[in-house]
């Protein structure tokens, strides 16, 4: 476009949307005129001129930026005006520059001509036309406007031997964004908290001086751990109390819910809190800030506190707009985008570690399908093209699993979800005839091979129910897409019970044509089999205060009744059989059997969520 026409595509929108209030920003060159046109948005580069929710009623619902340089729209997301298709579309990001810092755009192609793959018909995909999205990491410009809080996305790492951090696990890979921090942000934004999420995991190579540096440009930092990243963030704070012992800091996640004497014994985070916060972290934020009681606020409380406060385990808050979630996340740094359809489990697992045990909520039917159809409009910021259903349980409700789908077939969805289902709701064909068109890969959670093991672990799976459910999906077409999951060595397994688990994976294999990913027990913190091997003294929570301590041998080997030599048996019969499948069932897909080995340190074990994505 050219700049002469900017001028005139402003009047035209005003005149297309008379109630929006509209603003000329002075600027330091002539070139650069911004006129901004406010809706929900909060978090933009030039502050919004107002914060009414009056979006829907003039068909917008984020913020558009125009800009007088070089001919170039700056920033166009999601307006629903086909009126508008004409603007064309650039990318908006922050450029170095001799005199600082100025604004700069690059072309890119309209959605419908992009290589990634043909896409549904866009009026009939949520009704919206996607303009352009802007880069991820500077959408919020932090470096424009204030920031009243950071939040911090830790990845899981171990250090090598020359004393250098690494990513392990599925952070090794950037399989998919933390949901969790990028849903807090967005809930802060909505009211008018403003928040930069320091996304760790999407470049793992900046130091760690440089984290905290980023995180105290506010004074309030917010972190999220899991025991598995426990000792990083630990670090990270640390550093963060060091540079600046008036900042407040407040932590949740599995590791705070689990262990509150972890945190409080840290003695680092001036507040801590339990179980689900995107309902309630506006008033942690407050709280933080005033250095208030947080009494009123479930699932909180400060250093101070004596008893372990409960749980607070609540529904999905809808009210977060998809967008403000997504816009968030830098641009190709991971494989997939998240979404959250429900929260918890029905099931008692005593391998898990899950907090919201027996207790499954599921979003609208509604709500599900708009924040899919949302990260599928988004999936040009991925590298692989992906939506991973990141709920602990998808296909627990067989009702709205096939109402989704239907809604999927009237928008043309193509097969791009990745998620988790039970062997119990694989059994119902219905539901896997619903989502066999939608589904790019999922994971089935067979783990046991035997009834005895099945009673151990308190899993509803037993030898015949994973057949059953083999043979659906193999009656469906969708076993060369399913991948059962298998765990060996637990701690009660000999050498005998490994070999029945292997046998049982050979003939589910060469029988049904399905996938499996077997891998060796790890104890989860928090989880039953934990607790008891932390009982008898196997592990303890000290452990997780040490970087990597799930890479040592005395967590892999300290376990198991199993002898070093058995495992190693044990191991080479793995590697036999998986070549042997692979040569006698070749496939476009990949290897029919997927294995992690033993995971100690000096075998640089790497788990996948998805092991054949």
């Amino acid at each position: 476009m050219k700049s002469r026409n900017i001028r005139t595509l402003s009047i035209n929108l005003i005149a297309t949307f008379p109630s929006v209030p509209v603003k000329s920003g002075a600027t330091t060159s002539r070139s650069r005129r911004i006129v901004a046109i406010c809706a929900r948005c909060k978090d933009v580069p030039f502050r919004p001129m107002c914060r009414k929710p009056w979006a829907d009623s003039v068909g917008l619902t984020e913020c558009l930026l125009l800009r007088r340089s070089r001919g170039a729209v700056a920033n166009a997301v999601n307006v629903r005006s086909p009126s508008l298709a004409q603007i064309g579309h650039v990318r908006f990001g922050l450029q170095a520059s001799s005199g600082g810092m100025r604004r700069g755009c690059a072309a890119i192609p309209p959605p419908h001509r992009r290589k990634s793959g043909v896409k549904p018909d866009r009026n009939n995909l949520t009704k919206r036309l996607l303009i352009v999205q802007p880069i991820g990491r500077f959408w919020g410009c932090a470096m424009l406007a204030k920031v009243d809080c950071t939040i911090l996305s830790c990845p899981i790492m171990s250090v090598d031997d020359q004393g250098e951090l690494y990513p392990v696990m599925q952070d090794a890979a950037r399989e998919s964004p933390a949901l969790g921090v990028y849903t807090l942000s967005a809930a802060l934004h909505l009211s008018g908290i403003r928040c930069r999420v320091v996304d760790w995991v999407a470049d793992t190579s900046i130091p760690l001086q440089q984290i905290v540096e980023k995180l105290l440009v506010s004074s309030v930092v917010l972190f999220s751990a899991n025991s598995m990243n426990w000792a990083m963030v630990r670090a990270v704070a640390t550093a963060c109390k060091t540079a600046n012992p008036k900042a407040k800091l407040c932590i949740g996640g599995p590791h705070a819910t689990h262990f509150p004497e972890s945190v409080k014994g840290s003695g680092l985070f001036d507040l801590h809190f339990r179980g689900d916060a995107d309902h309630v972290i506006k008033d942690v934020y407050h709280a933080l800030r005033a250095e208030g009681s947080v009494d009123h606020i479930r699932g909180c409380a400060d250093a101070s506190s004596v008893s372990p406060e409960p749980v607070n385990q609540s529904p999905i808050f809808e009210g977060v707009p998809a967008l403000d979630i997504f816009r968030q996340i830098p641009e190709q740094r991971f494989k997939s985008l998240p979404v959250e359809t429900s929260r918890g489990c029905k099931f008692q697992c005593s391998f898990c570690s899950i907090v919201s045990m027996k207790n499954w909520r599921g979003a609208s039917v509604d709500y599900a399908v708009d924040r899919i159809l949302s990260a599928y409009e988004h999936l040009d910021r991925t590298t692989h093209g992906i939506i991973s259903i990141v709920d602990d349980t998808f296909t627990t409700d067989h009702g709205r699993i096939v109402e989704m789908a239907k809604c999927f077939d009237e928008v043309g969805l193509p097969p791009v979800l990745n998620f988790d289902a039970t062997v119990v709701d694989l059994r119902n064909q219905d539901v896997v005839a619903a989502l066999g068109p939608y589904t790019n890969n999922f994971l089935v959670g067979a783990e046991v091979a035997t009834k005895n093991d099945a009673k151990s672990i308190k899993k509803a799976a037993t030898p015949k129910l994973i057949r059953d459910a083999a043979s659906v999906l193999s009656k469906e077409g969708m076993a060369s897409r399913g991948v059962f999951s298998f765990i060996i060595g637990f701690p009660w397994h000999t050498k005998k019970d490994c070999i029945e688990v292997l046998d049982f994976v050979h003939d589910l294999v060469t029988e049904f044509n399905v996938k499996v990913y077997l891998q060796w027990y790890w104890p989860m913190p928090g989880s039953e089999i934990w607790r008891k091997l932390r009982s008898e003294g196997k592990v303890s929570l000290d452990h997780c205060e040490d970087i990597g301590f799930f890479l040592t041998e005395r967590w892999f080997y300290g376990i198991r009744s199993m002898s070093r030599d058995d495992i190693e048996s044990v191991d080479e019969r793995i590697q036999i059989i998986k070549s042997l499948l692979s040569v006698s069932r070749p496939r476009k897909e990949g290897p029919p059997l997927e294995y992690s080995s033993p995971q100690i340190q000096s075998r640089k074990w790497e788990a996948k969520r998805f092991a054949f994505a």
